[in-house]
């Protein structure tokens, strides 16, 4: 993504080629496998599992790419990669489902093998029914109450990939599957005029007028932030114990403006929000978020466990070890792509006569942008806080010889 900001298409397209090849690995890897290493990161933490990307991530990757190939003049490619932007998130659900399956036949798995080797019933106590717990949903209603405190986007759907395919498509002249992307992106936006405005030329048969559209990436999206937490396991008794654990938590970041100004000739327009990737980022995570618990819970339970074993067969000296070890290897996975935007936002303003794009800051600052001889535009800036100068890079269409409008 900084390669592509900084108007390094082909740079970043590899770049991408790397990512997408690492995440269809991890989607194809042998089960066996993939159950092997499960398994090891429980006696550790969930960031010693190698990185899979969120789903979020896998769309976002697309959409960039399909954006670096049509900035590089290669609109097939970049068609392929937004029909692949798109097809993940209809995939995503599907993938979700089979990894939270997944998870909870291990925990009734791990249930059984500790309910055999304390000779209980694996119904008195272990990892289902501290899961189940009304101390468990207790504790984490406090630590998490603000999980509910916003307005979801349906499951893994991303408004900006899915308007960005839209608009792409209508400037391809594309109208059919533009209008339904659009009309989807409008669905998630309904009181959005900036994506009605499109929709409705998707939907007609009116000319599209020679336009630029400015595609501001605003500010910092979330980040994970660690929380030590004490988990309410019941081990070895019907009595309920509370034992440290590590769960990550996402934490805000700010807007670098809430809007840009655009200006060419005589005309003026607003930049306006057309997807958010805190909500983005946040749905998703409020869905990952009990398959989080149910690992966290795993891997405290087996790791307590160790302890008690430890302290059992070797004494004072064996049940020190196992506790040094269990806190230096209780932690949170906190990794995550940080360098996304806070928001997405987008205005359209007729294409300057003299080819010269203003944009002005709130602050008063502004800088200006050269728009290549051709029919249509799209300008992408990224500004990720205030003062920042900003990286930006065009995609002109309409152009029949394709060239490759320069970055800044």
């Amino acid at each position: 993504a900084a390669e592509q900001a900084q108007g390094h298409f082909e740079q970043s397209i590899r770049c991408f080629d790397a990512c997408e090849t690492g995440f269809q690995y991890h989607e194809l890897e042998n089960s066996a496998l993939k159950l092997a290493k499960d398994g090891a990161t429980l006696l550790l933490n969930d960031s010693m599992r190698a990185y899979q990307g969120e789903e979020y991530d896998k769309v976002m990757a697309n959409t960039y790419k399909a954006m670096a190939w049509a900035a590089y003049g290669d609109f097939d490619k970049a068609r392929v990669e937004f029909n692949r932007a798109i097809d993940r998130q209809q995939r995503a659900k599907e993938y979700y489902k089979k990894e939270i399956a997944k998870l909870q036949k291990d925990i009734k798995e791990q249930d059984q093998k500790m309910a055999r080797e304390n000779k209980q019933s694996a119904s008195s106590n272990g990892i289902q029914k501290s899961l189940q717990s009304e101390e468990m949903r207790t504790t984490l209603a406090k630590r998490y109450s603000n999980l509910d405190n916003f307005e979801a986007y349906p499951d893994f759907v991303n408004p900006f990939s899915t308007y960005m395919a839209g608009l792409f498509f209508l400037l391809e002249n594309d109208r059919s599957k533009a209008k339904d992307l659009l009309k989807e992106a409008y669905g998630m936006n309904p009181a959005n005029n900036r994506i009605l405005e499109d929709l409705a030329y998707a939907e007609g048969d009116k000319k599209l007028p020679g336009s630029v559209w400015v595609i501001f990436e605003n500010g910092m999206g979330p980040r994970r932030k660690e929380i030590r937490i004490d988990l309410p396991l019941f081990l070895l008794t019907k009595k309920v114990k509370y034992i440290g654990g590590a769960l990550p938590q996402l934490e805000l970041r700010n807007q670098a403006y809430p809007e840009l100004q655009i200006a060419g000739n005589s005309c003026t327009s607003s930049t306006c929000t057309i997807a958010s990737m805190d909500r983005v980022i946040q749905t998703e995570f409020k869905k990952d978020f009990p398959m989080m618990v149910m690992r966290a819970v795993m891997s405290t339970t087996i790791k307590t466990l160790i302890q008690y074993q430890a302290q059992k067969q070797m004494g004072d000296l064996g049940g020190i070890l196992a506790s040094v070890y269990q806190a230096a290897s209780t932690a949170a996975d906190i990794r995550g792509w940080t360098a996304l935007p806070k928001d997405f936002q987008a205005a359209r303003i007729n294409m300057p006569s003299n080819g010269m794009l203003l944009i002005s800051t709130p602050m008063g600052e502004q800088f200006e942008i050269p728009i290549p001889k051709c029919k249509n535009a799209i300008v992408s800036i990224k500004i990720p806080a205030p003062g920042v100068l900003p990286a930006w890079n065009v995609i002109p269409f309409g152009q029949d010889d394709r060239q490759v409008a320069k970055a800044s």
